[in-house]
């Protein structure tokens, strides 16, 4: 079994915010254990949230009578809603995806190849800030020197700050030639106040289908990972 590492060089996108509030709580549809981090989106807007811990979430909208929610996680469906109507509160159930991959088990007789990709030797002063609007997954395109390999260890470079964030693991899909079908069942998500963030993948028997696929660090909108500085414009705080 031939196997990769890779080590990312990234930095995390900042939210941003909106005017009038909704709130409401994810759980799993067919057991009603609360889902944590789910993912909340605006579609017109193009912003969002996470729920927290217990699947809480409250989010701002200025196109409420018109725009819509996308809510999801990995390993369930995800689920369009409109704003129109909402009762604060609400709960929204997600399903469980079906068919989600399949285990494989490495012979320990068989001689295991490791391959690199993009390893870099230091964290350097690199930023990625935005504006007004919010992103949540960051993205890297990888090319493995054979088809059928198994993704074994990430690493990412970033500031020293506590945070909480997710990678994510995605195929190419073969009409937009960006992102496809996750290739991870299970959520991938780290804790780390580290310079260098590293996770092992071995455990969760991730085949990369073809040689191409993509790498994204999803940043989670929590308050953990909230960061206040004060800096001066033209003298003023």
């Amino acid at each position: 079994m031939r196997l990769i590492k890779i080590f990312l060089l990234l930095s995390l996108p900042l939210p941003s915010f909106c005017q009038q509030n909704c709130t409401g709580v994810v759980v799993d549809k067919l057991t009603g254990n609360k889902i944590p981090y789910a993912t909340i989106g605006l579609v017109k807007e193009n912003t969002g949230v996470n729920a927290d811990a217990q699947g809480a979430f409250s989010i701002r909208s200025s196109w409420s009578g018109v725009d819509s929610f996308r809510i999801s996680s990995v390993g369930y469906e995800t689920t369009v809603l409109p704003v129109h109507g909402w009762t604060d509160g609400q709960v929204i159930r997600l399903l469980p995806k079906e068919g989600m991959l399949k285990e494989v088990i490495v012979s320990a007789n068989r001689q295991k190849k490791v391959y690199d990709l993009n390893r870099f030797g230091h964290c350097s002063w690199n930023w990625y800030q935005i504006g007004r609007e919010t992103i949540y997954q960051l993205a890297q395109r990888f090319e493995a020197p054979g088809d059928g390999m198994q993704l074994l260890q990430l690493e990412l470079c970033k500031d020293r700050s506590e945070s909480i964030f997710r990678f994510r693991i995605y195929d190419v899909d073969s009409v937009s030639k960006g992102p496809g079908k996750d290739l991870a069942d299970t959520i991938i998500e780290v804790s780390s106040g580290e310079t260098h963030a590293e996770i092992n993948l071995e455990q969760h028997h991730i085949i990369i289908p073809g040689k191409s696929f993509f790498v994204a660090v999803e940043w989670i909108f929590i308050p953990y990972n909230e960061e206040y500085q004060t800096i001066k414009s033209n003298g003023v705080k």
